[in-house]
């Protein structure tokens, strides 16, 4: 069976570098994320409510599904930093 494969579509080039519609999509995620988390920690407060709240569900969420998978704190930490580190 033959191997497909569909391209990106080159929107422009800068510095003879192509951006891509999947590239420039990227750059817009990283800033909406950059852009709320900013917004999110200049509005923090000791009791969690609102955004502040669902995020932090969020993190002790994937945190207790680490713990109950990996049967190790430890492990449980150095895969979390690990994951923060390549991403």
């Amino acid at each position: 069976m033959p191997h497909i494969e569909i391209g990106a579509e080159k929107l422009f080039t800068i510095l003879g570098l192509p951006i891509t519609n999947s590239l420039l999509l990227e750059w817009v995620i990283v800033l909406a994320i950059v852009f709320s988390i900013q917004a999110m920690a200049r509005k923090m407060s000791i009791v969690p409510k609102g955004f502040q709240n669902l995020v932090e569900s969020a993190i002790e969420a994937l945190i207790e599904f680490m713990k109950g998978t990996l049967h190790s704190e430890k492990k449980q930490l150095s895969i979390f930093l690990i994951s923060r580190h390549f991403s």
